[in-house]
């Protein structure tokens, strides 16, 4: 079982992804590709494209 786990960085001070995922059991590494894996297949199959929803606003500019 994979245990959920935030930090918060300053912009910069980022850790390396590399040294992260070395110090990761390869259990837990598993674990983690096979959700990726998981929600790949579920976005693909679904037919479903996702992107960024979009937002219109009609103004009047004429004058009254």
């Amino acid at each position: 079982m994979m245990i959920k786990k935030v930090n918060k960085y300053n912009l910069g001070e980022e850790p390396d992804d590399k040294g992260y995922w070395l110090s990761v059991s390869p259990s837990e590494r598993l674990d983690a590709l096979e959700k990726i894996r998981q929600h790949y297949i579920r976005i693909f199959y679904s037919g479903i494209t996702p992107s960024i929803q979009r937002v219109f606003r009609v103004t009047d500019l004429s004058e009254k």
